[in-house]
């Protein structure tokens, strides 16, 4: 029945839509203000085995979320969207004022496909071996045209890869690098092979670009193309290249030079592509550029946090916003993107900024913009509390609360074994078979394994826990993670962490994980001869 309304849907659209809303702008007032996408056995391209790797798969972590779509909305914010790759069909509508929106879709995990739809647009996507093929339902619109991106790489030019996205990915040459590694069994210098790849690379994007433009050029000729499409083309293009030729021209690359002389040609032919405004806020790959400015304007103190596993560094985003809330260099739609990217990282990384850091930008935000929306579009992605507790709060997959304190005193004499994850961690799921066949060897010990998701929504933790069958020890969700003085004491600034609790004291913070059997068994050792 789903299927059969789907189609007769799809049908009603089809010969209801006049094609000649494709030749000419729609008024204002007729403007559905929305782009509504059907998709056909829907794939989120989440992962991708590299060729020649003997297995070895590359993911994409937005799309691993089941948000594999990206775009920007009409605050010029970018938003992820999605689907259900489970189902048959499944619809997504994208609300916006915009004559013209940009959509990237993930493709093989590190390529996104770039799509270009109109206002009121109605668009069947069918998926054919994880390839989108795009349909613009209500107008005239060349196949090619609708899916240039996919043509480029399978008919034009017959490759993977576009080489401007080898190019400026790193984890092209990288993934070589390993290739290269594997086929031959030898070593080979990493930096000395980055500087060929990347040079071949130059080469082959002059040359594909070339083809490129004729391409466009000869679809326009036929009017087939609109010059508005053609040139959001080349500005994705134009952004792209020039985000990844910035480190370049620091290193021993010196065919760069090559790529900067394009990039003046593109900007002799279409002045608007480098002229700054707030219009170039429409695209990804200019937003992408464009938030590298006020890091090199203002070079703010890079903060780190190691351990013994892992290290992480991230700019000190609190200095950011106040760098940018003081400068004249923005307009006010650039401030409000760059400050909501700031508030949205500073609320991110707790371990680097604490509570009251996190609720006084979240405060100046709101201040600063007076949009409530936005304000609370990041209340509710963090779960926000403008209360701070002392304990921490949990919930178990029944929806019944407790607090971690509460749970410790009522295992006192078990040893406790916590297992801090979420269900967006791959490292923490790759645990979860040694940590399930640990209880198995130890289910006569008195050890209690604890499970505390840090996930701030409750679907994809109890999604994640059916998933993988995580059906031994205690599972519980952290409730107040943002705002529990507790939870900040613990001081965690990585997942998975693993702690150990004896008699309800903490007596080891960073204890070994699970797949290290011989060495977690040694320490819960030390504990369980003085129970």
């Amino acid at each position: 029945m789903k299927h059969t309304s789907f189609l007769f849907l799809y049908l009603l659209i089809l010969f209801s839509c006049s094609h000649k809303a494709s030749e000419a702008t729609i008024e204002e007032k007729e403007k559905p203000n929305q782009v509504v996408i059907f998709f056909k056995n829907p794939s989120s391209n989440s992962a991708y085995e590299i060729p020649g790797t003997d297995g070895k798969k590359v993911r994409n972590f937005f799309a691993e979320q089941g948000l594999p779509i990206e775009g920007i909305d009409d605050k010029n914010l970018v938003q992820y969207y999605g689907f259900d790759e489970h189902k048959e069909y499944d619809t997504l509508i994208i609300p916006t004022q915009r004559d013209i929106i940009e959509l990237k879709f993930a493709y093989k995990a590190i390529d996104r496909l770039t799509f270009y739809f109109q206002n009121g647009d109605s668009v069947f996507i069918e998926y054919k071996d994880s390839k989108p093929y795009a349909t613009v339902l209500n107008r005239n619109e060349d196949f090619e045209v609708t899916n240039f991106q996919l043509f480029r790489r399978d008919s034009i030019h017959k490759v993977d890869f576009l080489a401007s996205d080898k190019y400026s990915d790193p984890s092209h040459y990288i993934n070589e690098w390993m290739r290269e590694i594997e086929k031959t069994g030898e070593r080979i210098d990493l930096k000395a092979f980055r500087k060929t790849f990347k040079e071949n690379q130059i080469e082959n994007t002059l040359s594909q670009f070339e083809t490129d433009k004729h391409y466009l050029d000869s679809l326009q000729k036929e009017g087939l193309i609109s010059l508005t499409t053609k040139k959001a083309i080349i500005n994705d293009f134009y952004w792209g290249i020039k985000m990844a030729i910035e480190p370049d021209k620091f290193t021993q690359i010196e065919s760069s030079q090559k790529l900067i002389l394009l990039l003046k040609q593109i900007e002799e032919q279409y002045p608007e592509v480098n002229a700054r405004n707030d219009s170039l806020l429409n695209s990804i790959s200019y937003q992408k550029f464009f938030r590298k400015i006020p890091i090199t304007e203002f070079k703010p103190e890079i903060l780190e946090i190691k351990s013994e596993q892992a290290a992480s560094k991230i700019n000190n985003y609190v200095s950011l916003y106040d760098s940018i809330r003081e400068s004249e260099l923005f307009t006010p739609s650039e401030r409000l993107v760059l400050q909501f990217s700031n508030v949205d990282q500073i609320l991110q990384n707790t371990s680097f900024f604490g509570i009251e850091d996190r609720l006084k930008y979240l405060t100046k935000f709101k201040n600063d913009f007076q949009d409530t929306v936005l304000f609370n579009v990041l209340v509710k992605k963090y779960n926000v509390k403008f209360e701070i507790d002392d304990e921490i709060k949990l919930v178990d997959i029944d929806g019944n609360e407790t607090t971690f304190q509460a749970f410790l005193e009522a295992n006192t004499n078990n040893l406790v074994y916590v297992d801090f994850w979420a269900s967006w961690c791959a490292p923490c799921l790759r645990e979860m078979p040694s940590s399930q066949s640990l209880q198995t060897d130890l289910k006569d010990e008195n050890i209690t394994f604890l499970y505390l998701s840090t996930d701030r929504k409750e679907d994809p933790w109890k999604n994640a826990v059916d998933k993988h069958e995580l059906k031994t020890g205690q599972h519980f969700r952290i409730l107040n993670g943002d705002n529990s003085i507790a939870m900040n004491e613990l001081q965690i600034q990585f997942i998975p962490r693993y702690m150990i609790y004896h008699k309800g004291q903490l007596v080891n913070k960073d204890a070994p994980r699970p797949s290290d059997k011989e060495k977690l068994i040694a320490e819960f050792n030390r504990y369980l001869a003085n129970q």
